[in-house]
């Protein structure tokens, strides 16, 4: 990958898979990145562990509730590219807490919600070849 364009990961919850166009409709209309159509997967448990691990330290409350409702479960993802994207659509995404979101992030124009389904994850600029990793290792998708 060069300096100028970099990549990110953005996937829509299945709580919220109705609004999934919609939601990429506004990334492509917010953002100057070229944004390929989305797809559906599902992941098992063990791959929704492995990505929610942080939760797990963090919030070891949700963590077991969290993976047991997204395990199996459909996911509309996008790996958009572009200068800055991941930093861009994390932007775009809004904060992690309902209450905290501008009406113009995504979180705020399709919330309300309650954690841990926060609408879409977007990856931190840091964890984007992480994430994306975990998901090709466990649904077995080629992106």
């Amino acid at each position: 990958m060069d300096t100028t364009t970099d990549r990110t990961l953005l996937f829509v919850k299945h709580e919220h898979l109705p609004f999934a166009d919609e939601i990429f409709q506004y990334l492509r209309e917010q953002t100057n990145a070229t944004i390929p159509t989305q797809r559906i997967t599902t992941m098992p448990r063990e791959g929704w562990g492995k990505f929610y691990e942080h939760v797990e330290e963090g919030y070891p409350e949700i963590y077991e509730t969290m993976i047991s409702d997204f395990a199996g479960k459909p996911i509309a993802f996008t790996v958009p590219t572009g200068k800055n994207i991941a930093t861009i659509v994390k932007r775009l995404a809004g904060p992690t807490k309902y209450e905290d979101n501008p009406s113009w992030t995504i979180r705020g124009k399709w919330g309300p919600y309650e954690t841990p389904h926060t609408i879409v994850h977007a990856s931190d600029p840091d964890q984007v070849e992480r994430d994306i990793r975990i998901l090709i290792k466990y649904t077995g998708l080629e992106i």
